[in-house]
């Protein structure tokens, strides 16, 4: 866990399911951000060159990956989240995945 000497429980979770639940969590608020939000990073006009050189080239991956990226990581975190709190990785989790995925692919790129 992240911290020491108290355990955390959070829906009857602990440890490294927990851990597993709280990233996951993360990811798809990240995923919904790059998918339906139009995700931009701000660059300050006085940056140093290396640091508006990485703001820039952030931008600029966010304006092509953004999307494919937001529709692979959303149906995977989103399962991850739900595995962990059904206690595990069922069968039909992975067809669910596979057909958000679709269906979330096909949505933002017509």
């Amino acid at each position: 866990m992240f911290f020491t000497g108290e355990v955390i429980s959070v829906a009857g979770m602990e440890g490294d399911r927990l851990q597993l639940f709280l990233m996951s969590l993360g990811v798809v608020a990240v995923s919904i951000w790059m998918l339906f939000l139009n995700p931009r990073v701000p660059v300050p006009r006085g940056a140093p060159g290396v640091v508006r050189f990485l703001l820039e080239f952030t931008n600029d991956w966010l304006l092509i990956w953004a999307t494919p990226a937001g529709c692979f990581f959303l149906p995977i975190s989103f399962v991850l989240v739900l595995a962990c709190l059904e206690g595990g990785l069922a069968f039909w989790h992975w067809p669910v995945a596979v057909a958000m995925f679709a269906a979330l692919l096909v949505w933002r790129l017509r």
